[in-house]
């Protein structure tokens, strides 16, 4: 007899071994959702540290990557989540691709990465119910990779699946969220709101096709998310996340960002 069938999974698509949960948690806790770390990959033998690695005092690029996939494998399990990762290096792994990106007038195009990127999520695409993807607030390279790599496998689907791109945290709360997300007003001289539509702008998108959904995270949630994303002990004092740090880590305990494409 055959096994029965099961339905397709949403696939939220993480940049890096946090990225997914530190802002899409509440898709994440949904039953039949799977997270994707797109830039999971192990450094190339013999890389020296690097800068980010001195920075959150990796003993060793290699040592670094073991510790990050064992956070990684911790979060998901306080999360209850299903995970897959990539075989590809993050940028610091990358040093020769820098040479390759290309800067002008209409943003950033790393051609080969994304080429890279589109053709190995192809099949995850195709077999997904729903897709997430970074919308790439903060233009980091990596996230913008990521981004335009999953959209390109999206396109070359047909576009037939719902796709989200997800408000990147904590990038994306720099000044804190905007008065739409959480309901409060505004400070008399700030205008986070303004901000960030600036920023979606900025890194290539188009404000006017993104539909919103705002979640606010239920006490349950936040517990939750709260768990996992202490799992992540060698990057939150970098990112400048954690409970020493009140208003941040309220912002990003309180609610999440999404936006809904449609073209």
């Amino acid at each position: 007899m055959s096994a029965p069938a099961t339905s397709a999974p949403a696939t939220v698509f993480s940049t890096h071994l946090d990225d997914a949960v530190l802002s899409a948690a509440a898709r994440l806790l949904q039953p039949g959702s799977r997270a994707v770390t797109v830039f999971a990959g192990p450094p190339p033998g013999g890389l020296p540290s690097t800068v980010w690695g001195r920075v959150t005092r990796a003993v060793s690029p290699a040592q670094r990557h073991g510790e990050r996939l064992e956070e990684d494998r911790r979060a998901m399990e306080a999360l209850g989540c299903p995970a897959l990762r990539l075989d590809v290096p993050e940028i610091e792994y990358r040093p020769g691709d820098l040479a390759k990106i290309e800067f002008g007038p209409r943003g950033v195009r790393q051609d080969e990465i994304v080429e890279r990127i589109a053709e190995e999520v192809a099949p995850l695409v195709a077999e997904s119910s729903e897709i997430w993807a970074p919308a790439a607030v903060g233009r980091h390279l990596d996230h913008l990779a990521a981004r335009d790599g999953v959209l390109a496998a999206w396109r070359s689907h047909g576009s037939s699946v719902p796709a989200r791109l997800y408000a990147d945290l904590p990038y994306s709360i720099q000044y804190g969220w905007p008065s739409w997300v959480t309901g409060a007003p505004d400070g008399r001289y700030l205008d986070a709101g303004a901000w960030l539509e600036g920023e979606l702008a900025g890194c290539g998108l188009d404000p006017s096709l993104l539909v919103a959904d705002v979640r606010e995270l239920d006490a349950e949630m936040r517990r939750r998310k709260e768990t996992a994303v202490l799992a992540y002990q060698t990057q939150l004092p970098s990112l400048h996340l954690g409970p020493d740090d009140s208003r941040r880590w309220r912002h990003l305990l309180s609610h999440e960002l999404s936006w809904r494409l449609t073209a």
